[in-house]
């Protein structure tokens, strides 16, 4: 697995053109709010490590491999004999060495597991990507402390298949953390979630999380009302989000 993901990373480096990793750079002064923010959880967090990273993780029985350097990616998730491979360049299933044709529809839901469990991973890095539209909500307390609320919508273009979601993401005031996100999803019937980071540790430095994650009673509720609801324990756990086998290199 660890040749294939070299392989794939070094086979983007010749053939992609590299886009600089908007999330680990510094941000320029009269940045905006949302982008101060930002940046301070990305270094409170982990610093530039995602900008050249090597990193694998055990998720639901399901090893989950992130290799990035710059704007060159390869993501993978192995089970059995099976490996989904994700670069700039698109997806190729293994089944043992041979690799099987897919059809466009595969191709899709494939990626967007891949992407998914690694996007959640990786936050609060990927918040100043330019498909990122975020607004500074201002503060909000949350079981007595405070935090800084910012609403995130994506643009169309770069923004991916579930471009139409809308998360708030809620940043401890004075820590800068990431403690809380709340988001509105349409497939599969759409719905909202409320996810609390839990069994919070550094591994090399870099500070690593695990979610519970909750959802209303009525699947109508305002994405932006759940930080509210999730503080008067008004939220149903509805499954936890925990990684094992955490290698962070």
């Amino acid at each position: 697995m660890y040749y294939l993901l070299s392989l794939a990373c070094g086979l983007a480096l010749c053939s992609c053109s590299p886009n600089p990793p908007a999330a680990a750079e510094a941000q320029p002064a009269g940045q905006s709010p949302a982008d101060s923010i930002v940046g301070r959880a990305i270094a409170h967090h982990y610093g530039d490590y995602y900008a050249d990273a090597d990193v694998s993780f055990v998720f639901r029985e399901k090893q989950y491999t992130i290799r990035q350097q710059g704007g060159v990616y390869a993501y993978a998730r192995t089970w059995s004999d099976t490996t989904d491979l994700v670069t700039n360049d698109g997806i190729l299933r293994l089944v043992g060495d041979r690799e099987v044709a897919l059809t466009e529809k595969q191709k899709a839901a494939y990626t967007e597991a891949v992407n998914s469990v690694r996007y959640f991973f990786m936050l609060p890095y990927g918040l100043n990507d330019p498909a990122v539209q975020k607004e500074y909500l201002g503060q909000q307390s949350i079981k007595e402390k405070p935090y800084d609320v910012l609403r995130v919508t994506f643009a169309a273009e770069g923004g991916g298949v579930d471009h139409d979601d809308v998360y708030y993401y809620y940043f401890h005031a004075g820590e800068g953390k990431l403690d809380y996100l709340a988001y509105s999803f349409t497939v599969n019937g759409g719905g909202v979630r409320f996810r609390a980071a839990t069994n919070e540790r550094r591994i090399g430095g870099k500070l690593v999380q695990d979610y519970i994650n909750y959802q209303p009673e009525a699947a109508d509720t305002p994405v932006g009302e759940l930080a509210e609801l999730y503080a008067a324990d008004k939220l149903l756990e509805l499954s936890r989000i925990e990684n094992t086998n955490i290698r962070m290199d």
